[in-house]
Protein backbone atom coordinates (compact mmCIF):
# COMPACT_ATOMS: atom_id res chain seq x y z
CA UNK A 1 0.00 0.00 0.00
CA UNK A 2 1.66 3.32 -1.19
CA UNK A 3 0.87 6.75 0.08
CA UNK A 4 0.85 10.18 -1.35
CA UNK A 5 0.29 13.25 0.76
CA UNK A 6 0.73 16.80 -0.47
CA UNK A 7 0.06 20.29 1.45
CA UNK A 8 -1.57 22.90 -0.73
CA UNK A 9 -0.98 26.96 -0.50
CA UNK A 10 -3.45 27.20 1.93
CA UNK A 11 -1.61 24.98 4.43
CA UNK A 12 -3.87 22.00 4.11
CA UNK A 13 -2.41 18.45 3.88
CA UNK A 14 -4.50 16.41 1.25
CA UNK A 15 -3.78 13.04 0.75
CA UNK A 16 -3.34 12.87 -3.07
CA UNK A 17 -4.00 8.82 -3.66
CA UNK A 18 -3.64 5.60 -2.44
CA UNK A 19 -2.36 2.36 -4.19
CA UNK A 20 -1.75 -0.65 -4.01
CA UNK A 21 1.32 -2.36 -6.02
CA UNK A 22 3.46 -6.05 -5.21
CA UNK A 23 6.63 -3.96 -6.32
CA UNK A 24 7.79 -0.35 -5.45
CA UNK A 25 9.47 0.78 -8.33
CA UNK A 26 10.53 3.97 -10.50
CA UNK A 27 7.74 2.59 -13.23
CA UNK A 28 5.14 2.60 -10.73
CA UNK A 29 5.83 5.90 -9.19
CA UNK A 30 5.78 7.39 -13.02
CA UNK A 31 2.96 6.39 -13.40
CA UNK A 32 1.37 7.43 -10.10
CA UNK A 33 2.98 10.85 -10.48
CA UNK A 34 1.34 10.88 -14.52
CA UNK A 35 -1.65 10.06 -12.56
CA UNK A 36 -1.31 13.09 -10.40
CA UNK A 37 -1.01 15.45 -12.96
CA UNK A 38 -4.01 13.54 -15.00
CA UNK A 39 -5.87 14.53 -12.03
CA UNK A 40 -5.27 18.19 -11.76
CA UNK A 41 -1.45 19.00 -9.39
CA UNK A 42 -0.35 21.69 -11.43
CA UNK A 43 3.07 21.70 -9.81
CA UNK A 44 5.11 20.25 -7.16
CA UNK A 45 7.91 22.89 -5.51
CA UNK A 46 9.17 20.04 -3.31
CA UNK A 47 8.93 16.34 -3.18
CA UNK A 48 10.29 14.36 -0.25
CA UNK A 49 10.88 11.05 -1.13
CA UNK A 50 12.72 7.84 0.19
CA UNK A 51 15.74 6.68 -1.39
CA UNK A 52 14.27 4.17 -4.16
CA UNK A 53 16.32 4.36 -7.67
CA UNK A 54 14.66 5.97 -10.32
CA UNK A 55 12.24 7.68 -7.76
CA UNK A 56 13.46 11.13 -8.39
CA UNK A 57 13.61 10.90 -11.98
CA UNK A 58 9.92 9.74 -12.03
CA UNK A 59 8.34 12.60 -10.27
CA UNK A 60 10.75 15.07 -12.56
CA UNK A 61 9.47 13.45 -15.54
CA UNK A 62 6.10 14.58 -14.84
CA UNK A 63 6.89 17.54 -13.23
CA UNK A 64 10.71 18.57 -14.54
CA UNK A 65 10.76 22.09 -12.24
CA UNK A 66 9.85 20.14 -8.61
CA UNK A 67 13.10 20.07 -6.03
CA UNK A 68 13.54 16.08 -4.89
CA UNK A 69 14.53 16.05 -1.98
CA UNK A 70 15.76 12.92 -0.65
CA UNK A 71 14.48 12.02 3.24
CA UNK A 72 17.42 11.46 5.02
CA UNK A 73 15.76 12.64 8.46
CA UNK A 74 14.82 9.02 9.81
CA UNK A 75 19.07 8.37 8.98
CA UNK A 76 20.06 11.52 10.61
CA UNK A 77 17.72 11.19 13.79
CA UNK A 78 19.52 7.67 13.90
CA UNK A 79 22.99 9.06 13.74
CA UNK A 80 22.37 12.22 16.53
CA UNK A 81 21.81 9.31 18.92
CA UNK A 82 25.46 8.28 18.84
CA UNK A 83 26.33 12.14 19.27
CA UNK A 84 26.45 13.81 22.49
CA UNK A 85 23.11 15.98 23.62
CA UNK A 86 25.76 19.08 23.33
CA UNK A 87 26.94 18.59 20.14
CA UNK A 88 23.46 17.53 18.29
CA UNK A 89 22.88 21.04 16.87
CA UNK A 90 26.38 21.60 16.00
CA UNK A 91 26.24 17.94 14.02
CA UNK A 92 22.43 18.54 13.13
CA UNK A 93 23.48 22.09 11.45
CA UNK A 94 26.31 20.63 8.91
CA UNK A 95 24.15 18.04 7.49
CA UNK A 96 23.38 18.34 3.34
CA UNK A 97 19.47 18.10 3.97
CA UNK A 98 19.52 21.96 5.20
CA UNK A 99 19.59 22.93 1.74
CA UNK A 100 16.60 25.06 2.44
CA UNK A 101 15.95 28.45 4.89
CA UNK A 102 14.85 27.53 8.11
CA UNK A 103 11.16 28.73 7.84
CA UNK A 104 10.74 25.78 4.48
CA UNK A 105 12.89 23.64 6.52
CA UNK A 106 10.55 23.45 9.45
CA UNK A 107 7.45 22.71 7.93
CA UNK A 108 9.43 19.92 5.65
CA UNK A 109 10.89 18.41 8.46
CA UNK A 110 9.19 18.66 11.33
CA UNK A 111 5.23 17.92 10.29
CA UNK A 112 6.26 14.23 9.52
CA UNK A 113 2.76 13.78 8.41
CA UNK A 114 3.30 11.17 6.67
CA UNK A 115 4.67 9.43 9.43
CA UNK A 116 1.68 10.01 11.17
CA UNK A 117 -0.75 8.72 8.96
CA UNK A 118 1.32 5.52 8.36
CA UNK A 119 1.19 5.30 12.26
CA UNK A 120 -2.39 5.40 11.82
CA UNK A 121 -2.42 2.72 9.63
CA UNK A 122 -0.69 0.20 11.43
CA UNK A 123 -3.07 0.57 14.38
CA UNK A 124 -5.69 -0.48 11.82
CA UNK A 125 -4.74 -3.53 10.13
CA UNK A 126 -2.06 -4.29 13.72
CA UNK A 127 -5.24 -6.77 14.72
CA UNK A 128 -5.97 -8.04 11.89
CA UNK A 129 -4.54 -11.16 10.11
CA UNK A 130 -4.93 -11.54 6.75
CA UNK A 131 -7.09 -9.61 4.30
CA UNK A 132 -9.22 -11.66 1.52
CA UNK A 133 -8.39 -9.36 -1.33
CA UNK A 134 -6.86 -5.84 -1.88
CA UNK A 135 -10.22 -4.42 -2.33
CA UNK A 136 -10.56 -5.59 1.60
CA UNK A 137 -7.41 -3.59 2.33
CA UNK A 138 -8.21 -0.65 0.29
CA UNK A 139 -12.15 0.12 2.38
CA UNK A 140 -10.58 -0.73 5.28
CA UNK A 141 -7.23 1.60 4.62
CA UNK A 142 -10.05 4.40 3.26
CA UNK A 143 -12.01 4.25 5.99
CA UNK A 144 -9.45 4.87 8.41
CA UNK A 145 -7.73 7.66 5.80
CA UNK A 146 -10.90 9.60 6.37
CA UNK A 147 -11.02 9.00 10.46
CA UNK A 148 -7.23 10.23 10.58
CA UNK A 149 -8.15 13.40 7.92
CA UNK A 150 -10.75 14.88 10.10
CA UNK A 151 -7.69 14.92 12.77
CA UNK A 152 -5.66 17.51 10.09
CA UNK A 153 -7.45 20.83 11.72
CA UNK A 154 -4.63 23.12 13.10
CA UNK A 155 -2.61 24.55 10.60
CA UNK A 156 0.80 23.98 9.75
CA UNK A 157 3.42 25.63 12.05
CA UNK A 158 4.89 28.75 10.57
CA UNK A 159 3.35 28.62 7.64
CA UNK A 160 3.00 32.27 6.61
CA UNK A 161 6.76 32.42 7.02
CA UNK A 162 7.09 29.26 5.14
CA UNK A 163 4.82 30.62 2.23
CA UNK A 164 6.84 34.21 1.84
CA UNK A 165 9.82 31.94 1.76
CA UNK A 166 8.14 29.80 -1.32
CA UNK A 167 6.76 32.86 -2.75
CA UNK A 168 10.67 34.28 -2.95
CA UNK A 169 11.88 30.48 -4.07
CA UNK A 170 9.29 29.80 -6.85
CA UNK A 171 7.70 33.39 -7.79
CA UNK A 172 7.54 32.57 -10.89
CA UNK A 173 5.42 29.59 -10.79
CA UNK A 174 3.65 30.89 -7.37
CA UNK A 175 -0.07 30.57 -8.95
CA UNK A 176 -1.78 34.49 -8.80
CA UNK A 177 -5.02 34.96 -6.70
Amino acid sequence: MYLALGVNLNADKELLGLWVAQTEGAKFWLQVATELKNRGVQDIFIACVDGLKGFPEAIEAVFPKTAVQLCIEHMVRYSLNFVGWKLRKAVAADCAFFDYPAEIRKVIYTTNAIESVNMGMRKVTRSRGAFPNDDALIKLYYLALRNISKKWTMPIQNWKAALNRFTIMFDERMPQH
